[in-house]
């Protein structure tokens, strides 16, 4: 290796490239100490400056190798994630609940889950949940039970508001991945004294099937096998619910219920929604309460779950409602080319 640096090293630079010391690492893999301790004194004389990393502690392109560097750098994902959490409970609910799902949680952390078996590290995955939980009760002022929580977990075909568990997301994206680069990695290991990915598909395989889980139709696909988890879940948690949470759980699961979550909260095109819409629609989606019991001006009693005033009759915005869907039907018909008026006050 000394030689081949003392041949590249002016080699490059006579081209105009020079290496960085700074970005070269020096790796005891399965040397004694005494003569990995030679070497590194040797490499540094030709590359002065190189730094000398712990096997424990490697992290290549971005992405931690073994189990110790697995943990450190989900604890750094953690209080990244934890800060901007923070700054997101300043902002109006509904834009700061989007960013959450589409960029702040899973996205960030999708790189990791894939490329590196975090599904073992189970309390740092947990922490995770915890912040992301945390974060979504304050954001939407509404108090999630255990049973609400699961619901809100999954997927937003699936009755869920899509926001994602790491713990959850962890094992199929590993799995996905494994799967999908296993060719690519036996191409360049071929002739090669390297171990293939063989141990590490039976080794994921174990933990899928140990979980009474399915293999997926297509195992390169990371929806694949989150498909078959979050299937699994959503019908143990209907078992699960009592009358009226199942009726929220259906509903939820509805085609096209669930649109609102996916649009871009922007005032421009009256798609941002006030913090008090986001609680309901939240509450409603979930089964969750959204008030205290008390006694309607109509005389009913509404409960916990706040559902009487949708359909009271002096409800403020019972008529308001009426009025907006009339006219978003009219609008529709006229843009098809169909001739409508609306009804008489």
């Amino acid at each position: 290796m000394l030689n081949a640096l003392k041949r590249i090293i002016p080699s490059l630079a006579a081209v105009g490239l020079i290496v960085n010391p700074a970005k070269s690492e020096l790796l005891n893999i399965d040397c004694n100490t005494s003569d990995f301790e030679a070497a590194v004194s040797s490499i540094h004389g030709v590359l002065d400056g190189a730094l000398v990393t712990d096997r424990d502690d490697l992290v290549i392109l971005g992405s931690p190798i073994l189990q110790r560097a697995i943990e450190t750098d989900l604890k750094s994902k953690t209080e990244t994630l934890e800060k901007l959490t923070n700054r997101l409970r300043t902002i109006d609910a509904h834009p700061a609940l989007f960013l959450l799902r589409n960029c702040f949680a899973i996205p960030k952390l999708l790189f990791g889950l894939r490329s590196a078996p975090c599904f073992r590290s189970s309390e740092d995955l947990l922490e995770l949940d915890s912040i992301i939980r945390s974060c979504t009760e304050d954001i939407c002022n509404v108090p999630f039970d255990e049973t609400g929580w699961r619901q809100a977990t999954l997927p937003i075909s699936l009755g869920g508001l899509g926001l994602r568990c790491p713990s959850d997301v962890a094992l199929p994206a590993y799995c996905s991945s494994v799967h999908a680069n296993r060719s690519l990695v036996e191409e360049i290991l071929t002739n090669s004294l390297e171990s293939p990915l063989d141990n590490s598909i039976v080794t994921v395989g174990s933990e899928w099937r140990a979980q009474g889980l399915d293999y997926p139709t297509d195992p390169k696909k990371q929806k694949s096998w989150d498909s078959v988890r979050s299937r699994k879940a959503a019908n143990s948690l209907k078992l699960e619910c009592d009358q009226h949470r199942l009726a929220c759980f259906s509903a939820a699961a509805q085609p096209h219920s669930g649109a609102w979550l996916s649009a871009i909260p922007s005032p421009a095109i009256g798609t941002l929604m006030d913090d008090e819409c986001v609680r309901y629609a939240v509450a409603l989606r979930t089964g969750a309460r959204v008030c205290e019991q008390h006694r309607c001006r109509c005389g009913a009693v509404i409960d916990e779950f706040g559902l009487h005033p949708l359909a009271c009759s002096k409800s403020a915005g019972r008529f308001p409602r009426h009025s907006a869907l009339n006219d978003i039907l009219k609008r529709a018909l006229d843009a098809a080319g169909f001739h409508s008026i609306l009804e008489p006050v």
